[in-house]
């Protein structure tokens, strides 16, 4: 319950945005979200690495994971297809 309950702050400065490189899985996504980030992907391509252009030109801009949920698509099983990385933090 305490998960639930307890505010959680990510602190770039000591992580370094980690979580956007690590993980079996990525960003989780509700079903509401994924219309609006299929607005936003042009807004957000330019930013993107090639590597996570590419991924998400073949899978998708979201994927259902095994567990069934929808999440933001990995390159290579570890990096965001979002993520990009600017002063050595990842985001």
């Amino acid at each position: 319950r305490a998960v639930f309950e307890t505010y959680f702050e990510c602190d770039l400065s000591q992580c370094k945005g980690n979580c956007c490189v690590e993980g079996e899985s990525w960003a989780p996504l509700e079903e509401d979200e994924l219309p609006v980030l299929e607005a936003v992907y042009p807004l957000v391509e330019p930013y993107l690495t090639e590597q996570g252009k590419a991924v998400i030109k073949k899978h998708g801009k979201w994927i259902i994971d095994s567990d069934g949920d929808f999440v933001t698509p990995l390159i290579n099983g570890r990096e965001c297809a979002y993520y990009y990385r600017e002063n050595g933090i990842t985001y």
